[in-house]
């Protein structure tokens, strides 16, 4: 059996926040994000495994960018993928074909031995 995806690609997005009301603390990821107040400042984006180096993109680059890649056959790779992945479907209309998260494999690691 053949994977689902033909590259994964990291991505982590910067984006506002006000520490008194406008933050993950206090609000849920989902409110967060359709929130009025949400800016994408950039992301970082780099292909898996590839010699490229790490690209930053700034916020009026992003819809660009995201729509040269292949969804279907793309994974993404990233630190607390709820938020990340739910900025790319909310705000970008981007659904990967897989995702990787390593906040979530980093919390099972004290449960291997």
């Amino acid at each position: 059996m053949s994977a689902p995806y033909d590259r994964i690609l990291t991505i982590d997005f910067e984006t506002y926040w006000d520490s008194k009301s406008y933050t993950l603390s206090k609000m849920t990821t989902e409110e967060y994000i359709r929130d009025n107040r949400f800016i994408p400042f950039g992301a970082c984006v780099h292909e898996f495994g590839s010699d490229s180096n790490t690209q930053w993109y700034r916020g009026d680059e992003l819809h660009r960018v995201l729509s040269t890649y292949d969804w279907g056959r793309t994974a993404v790779l990233a630190h607390n993928a709820q938020f990340d992945v739910s900025i790319l479907s909310w705000r970008y209309s981007v659904r990967p074909a897989f995702i990787f998260d390593t906040l979530s494999m980093a919390r099972a690691l004290p449960y291997l031995n």
